[in-house]
């Protein structure tokens, strides 16, 4: 089988895995762009997509940790950046 072949056969089967694709869509309520223009299977309202359970909430206690830390990180950075100023002046 010379290349020409195997690319029609190729192709053939990309049509009919196409299709069978398209028709579970169908199926499942689901429909999809056509390739590379886009995000790809986008979900028709009511389908397969499990709801947005929500925001995850922090503690006030876990949220003052968290700040605490990252204004330890930024003293952190600003004392060597002022140690750094001194050696050059």
């Amino acid at each position: 089988m010379n290349l020409t072949q195997q690319l029609r056969t190729l192709q053939q089967q990309y049509k009919t895995l196409g299709d069978t694709i398209t028709g579970f869509e169908g199926v499942l309520g689901i429909t999809t762009n056509p390739p590379g223009t886009g995000t790809g299977a986008i979900p028709s309202t009511g389908t397969l997509l499990m709801p947005h359970p929500g925001r995850r909430k922090l503690s006030a206690a876990g949220s003052k940790r968290i700040a605490a830390a990252q204004k330890a990180r930024w003293a952190k950075i600003k004392a060597a950046k002022a140690e750094t100023t001194k050696k050059v002046a």
